[in-house]
């Protein structure tokens, strides 16, 4: 059976990098909101305008929404996944010293 072997330093930079991509998923929404505020307040106006107004709102929104949910999800998934591993790898190392 093979080792499982862990880069502990990678996987912590892994977590930070979805954290920060779900920071910046996060903030792009934000700005996306704003857009679509200014378009349904006349900034936009037309068929061209409801069309561009449905997608934010009905799509591009929503699924950064899902996207940075998932950014935080495997950000977690991996730091419990390290601390987990680093946790037994630390509890099998005691029992040879």
């Amino acid at each position: 059976m093979a080792d499982v072997v862990m880069d502990y330093g990678l996987m912590n930079e892994l977590t930070s990098e979805f954290n920060a991509a779900g920071q910046q998923l996060d903030e792009n929404m934000s700005g996306l909101k704003l857009i679509s505020g200014l378009v349904d307040d006349g900034a936009l106006v037309g068929n061209g305008a409801k069309k561009f107004l449905d997608l934010l709102d009905n799509g591009i929104i929503p699924f950064t929404k899902q996207l940075q949910a998932k950014m935080e999800e495997l950000a977690a998934d991996v730091e419990g996944a390290r601390a987990f591993l680093q946790d037994g790898d630390e509890t099998a190392a005691s029992k040879f010293h």
